[in-house]
Order: structure tokens, then C-alpha cells, then sequence
């Protein structure tokens, strides 16, 4: 180069070269990223909008379950197979089972309130009163409400379970309901069978709960 000459005409100013040691931290990273539950679907592993955990979800389903107690408390007679009724027997007072009479359809009508619920809370405002205690929601794949037709689909599954059990009164079938909620231990975006059927996840919202 001479005197006077501009040295960036002559030199190329190169970024230096990666070390492989620095080569596997970086792919270390993106495959930490890629390996973490949801990020098949691009959602953050924390915060706002990332998979709403287990223990979020179970704690969401105790609350619903609590709500359904005073309706249970009222249909239960009606649909009570069998009552406890107070008989004189043998001078004293004795309390005898006695059959209604009433089919073991009748029970079903135990599932009407809890359909009722969980159908238009999710279709409506994508999230039970459970899910909104626990601050988690309901969306499609894409991020979008559920609507109606995702929110039916998706109780249909656990409700048909339901029905199965009540009917045929064989505690195996019940515990199928296990196993369709259970999925969500194994799944990529922790979905149960009955997220899978209806197309959505359940996520953290956004806001925090009023």
C-alpha cells in the first residue's frame, strides 16, 4: 500500500472465523429451543402464551368440579336409582333401600349441566371459570378462539366417556377418562385426546386474572 493511499481500497476486514467449541454451544442452544414442549408450534417456553402445565390445568378442573356440586346436589334424587326410605321393622325404625324404578339412563341427566358449562364456556370465551382461576385459556393450534364447533368436539370425548360409565356402571370405562387426559403427560404440546380431537391447546393468557 503507498503513502497516502486509503487503506479500506486495499483491505477486506473479515468477521474471524467460529472455534468448533463455540460451533456446539450454538447448536446446543437450538436444540435446548427445539426440545422443550410447544416449540413445534412456535410458542415461548414461558410466560404469557407458552403450554399451560399440568398442575395449572388440574388445579382448573378441581375448581369446575366444585362448581358442578350444587347442580349434582339437585338432579342426584331425580336420578338416584335407588332411595334410602325410614320402615318400621319389627317395632323399631329401620332405613330399607327401595328401587324406584327409574331407568339407568336417568342418570345421564347428571351430564346435561356439566355439558351445558364447560361447551359454552370454552366456545364463548375460550376458558372455564376453572381455566380462568388457574389464568390459562383455550385456543386452536394457531392461537385463535376455539368457537363452538372445537368447543363441542372437544367435551365429546370426555363426555362420551361419561355417559359409557354411567350406563354400563363398570369402573373401567370411567377410567378410560384417565387415560384421555393423561395423554397430555406424553404429548409434544401437552394435549390430552380430547385437545387432539378438538384441535386446540391450552395455554398461559395474557392477562392476568381479574
Amino acid at each position: 500500500m503507498r503513502d497516502g493511499d486509503d487503506p479500506t481500497d486495499h483491505e477486506v476486514f473479515a468477521p474471524l472465523p467460529l472455534t468448533g467449541e463455540y460451533d456446539e454451544q450454538i447448536a446446543a442452544s437450538r436444540a435446548a429451543r427445539r426440545s422443550y414442549r410447544g416449540a413445534s408450534l412456535g410458542l415461548p417456553i414461558a410466560g404469557p402464551r407458552s403450554l399451560a402445565s399440568f398442575g395449572e390445568r388440574f388445579w382448573g378442573l378441581i375448581i369446575d368440579n366444585v362448581c358442578m356440586i350444587p347442580f349434582v346436589l339437585v338432579l342426584r334424587p331425580l336420578t338416584a336409582a335407588t332411595r334410602v326410605e325410614p320402615r318400621v321393622v319389627g317395632g323399631g325404625m329401620e332405613a330399607v333401600v327401595v328401587q324406584t324404578g327409574r331407568p339407568a339412563a336417568a342418570a345421564l341427566l347428571l351430564l346435561v349441566p356439566r355439558a351445558i358449562y364447560v361447551i359454552v364456556a370454552i366456545g364463548a370465551f375460550g376458558r372455564t371459570l376453572g381455566q380462568r382461576a388457574s389464568n390459562i385459556e383455550v385456543v386452536t393450534v394457531g392461537g385463535d378462539p376455539p368457537g363452538w364447533a372445537r368447543a363441542v368436539r372437544r367435551w365429546s370425548l370426555i363426555g362420551g366417556i361419561d355417559a359409557a360409565a354411567l350406563l354400563t356402571g363398570r369402573v373401567e370405562v370411567a377410567l378410560a377418562a384417565l387415560v384421555v387426559c393423561g395423554w397430555m403427560l406424553v404429548s409434544p404440546n401437552r394435549q390430552g385426546l380430547h385437545d387432539l380431537l378438538g384441535g386446540v391447546i391450552v395455554v398461559r393468557a395474557e392477562k392476568p386474572r381479574d
